[in-house]
């Protein structure tokens, strides 16, 4: 006897289910252990990079449009 496509289906979801739940707590373990990791690395270094880098700063205060601040005293 073979089983309708409403149950077969029904079974394959409910398996595939109970397969998904045994993961969920290998990958939350899995991902408190990455989170441990890398706040352990975070703790440990300094952090000596600049707020803004030289480029970006570039874009943001230069450009086509950059006014020069000392335009007004040059010919002092």
């Amino acid at each position: 006897m073979t089983p309708s496509k409403k149950e077969s289906v029904s079974h394959l979801i409910s398996s595939l289910t109970q397969e998904k739940m045994k993961l969920i707590p290998e990958e939350k373990q899995k991902l408190k252990q990455l989170l441990q990791d890398s706040s352990e690395d975070e703790d440990d270094r300094e952090d000596t990079s600049p707020l803004m880098s030289e480029d970006s700063y570039k874009v943001v205060y230069g450009g086509p449009f950059a006014q020069d601040p000392y335009k007004d005293y040059k010919d002092l």
